[in-house]
């Protein structure tokens, strides 16, 4: 278990060619770890702002370890910010594959995904990861092809309370992009919430593409 606290600031780092302007995490295959193992990391109330990278402007989590080591991988954000940060590729914000991600609110404080930008995924990036999401705004994010707010390839995507408002995108999505991955199908669904003044080419709230 890793943990971040409120005290730690991120801010105006780059990785113009590679992954995690702000703060990098991977597990690939042959990384070493226990049959049955728990990797956690809780980041709480840092402020992760104007970064650059490749993927994942903000932050970028990938998790590859082979499947039969039963390994669970989660990722734990509450009441931070990640704002003004930029992908040239995906994952304005945040970059999420493979694994689980709790993003999330406490108390009277909230999470605020604001102003980032990317291709696909202007606040947050999904590929074949879960993501729940707990008091949250996602707004003012931007995409200059799939979902300004949040584009998810794969896996599933949850949002119990928060908003997603104003966020915009060239094509498809403007506040969130869904769509199948190969044999892997996307599960989005909304108990709470709101999704308001989205704006996009087809679905300025939602576009669900079952290609």
């Amino acid at each position: 278990v890793a943990a971040v606290n409120d005290k730690l600031e991120i801010v105006g780092n780059s990785a113009p060619v590679g992954f995690g302007g702000g703060f990098y995490c991977r597990f690939e295959e042959g990384t070493k770890a226990a049959n049955n193992a728990t990797i956690m990391y809780n980041i709480e109330g840092a402020s992760i702002k104007n970064n650059t990278a490749k993927n994942g402007g903000g932050t970028y989590f990938r998790d590859r370890i082979k499947s039969e080591l039963n390994v669970t991988f989660t990722v734990n954000l509450n009441y931070g910010d990640v704002m003004g940060n930029t992908a040239y590729e995906n994952g304005g914000g945040i970059y999420l594959e493979g694994l689980d991600i709790g993003y999330s609110g406490s108390g009277g404080r909230i999470c605020n995904v604001k102003d980032n930008k990317a291709i696909n995924g202007g606040g947050i990036y999904i590929f074949n990861g879960n993501l729940v999401l707990d008091k949250v705004d996602i707004s003012g994010n931007t995409s200059t092809n799939n979902g300004g707010g949040v584009c998810l390839e794969g896996g599933s995507f949850k949002i119990n309370s928060g908003t997603i408002s104003k966020n915009s995108s060239t094509n498809y999505g403007g506040g969130v992009y869904s769509s199948n991955t190969g044999d892997t199908y996307i599960n989005s669904s909304f108990s709470g919430g709101s999704l308001n003044a989205n704006t996009a080419l087809i679905g300025g709230g939602i576009c669900v593409d079952g290609k």
